[in-house]
This record gives C-alpha cells, structure tokens and sequence, in this order.
C-alpha cells in the first residue's frame, strides 16, 4: 500500500528554510488580492479599458491584459491602476494567517454547495478598509469581508 505525507502551511520559525511552495502559495494569494481590489475598482469606476488606456497613456491591450487576470504586478503598477481608476490608493496591513484556530471541516467546503459564494461575494471589499481573510486550502476561492 502506497501511502502520501500531506503537507500543511506551517509558521516560520528560527532558521528553518521555509519551503518553495510555501512561498508561492502566499505569493498567489496576495496577486489574486492585488487583482480583485483593481478590478472592483474599476467595475465601480464606470471606465472602459479605452478610458483607462488613455489616462495612462498605454495600449488598450496592456490594460486588457492586466485586467484580464492576476499578474506578477510591481507595486507601481497597482499604485498607478488604482490612481488612474479613481485617485485611489493602496491602504497596507499585515495579517497572520496562520495564528489562527485550525478549522476541523469535515470535507472540503466546494462539495457542499450551501457554503459555495459568488464571484459578486469575493469582490465585496474596499481598499480603504482593514480585510479578513477567510481560505479554504482545497481551492484557490477566497472570502473577504470588510470590517471598520
């Protein structure tokens, strides 16, 4: 019988490595962060790609483009997406994910569609707000909710 070691996100500590994946896991969550604030942005804005184009003075398919999907953004291109946008800016805190409770799930929450939310639900957030975060590590959805 063949057996597999499942690997859980653990908290860094001393002069561990931390793990490759470990890295890239946190790092597609904060692109996909960075994606959804932009994009809600610019879906309450009222703009067209062309607008936003012309503002930056870049070609519509470059705006196309990093609306199209998160991307491997520098910070100056948020900070210039945003502004271009709505004269918004990028509002910075730290969470910690992993000082949080273990959760005991019974099973992966996609399989029951009770707990399923919609795209219109992980888009409801405001940059100016401190976000919460709540994952679930079977599937790259994640829940936000603003909180004052």
């Amino acid at each position: 019988m063949n057996t597999s070691q499942i690997s859980t996100l653990s908290k860094p500590c001393g002069a561990n490595r931390i793990e490759p994946w470990e890295l890239a896991y946190f790092q597609a969550r904060n692109r996909s962060r960075a994606h959804a604030v932009v994009l809600k942005e610019f879906q309450e804005s009222g703009l067209t790609q062309a607008d936003l184009a012309r503002r930056l003075g870049k070609r519509p398919e470059v705006i196309s483009r990093l609306l199209g999907a998160p991307g491997n953004w520098g910070l100056d291109t948020m900070s210039d997406l945003l502004f271009a946008i709505r004269g918004g800016e990028a509002a910075w805190g730290v969470d910690y994910p992993l000082n949080e409770n273990d959760r005991n799930y019974r099973r992966p929450d996609w399989l029951d569609p009770i707990q399923q939310t919609s795209t219109d639900d992980f888009l409801d957030l405001s940059i100016n707000r401190s976000i919460s975060t709540t994952t679930a590590e079977s599937q790259l959805r994640w829940t936000f909710t603003a909180t004052n």
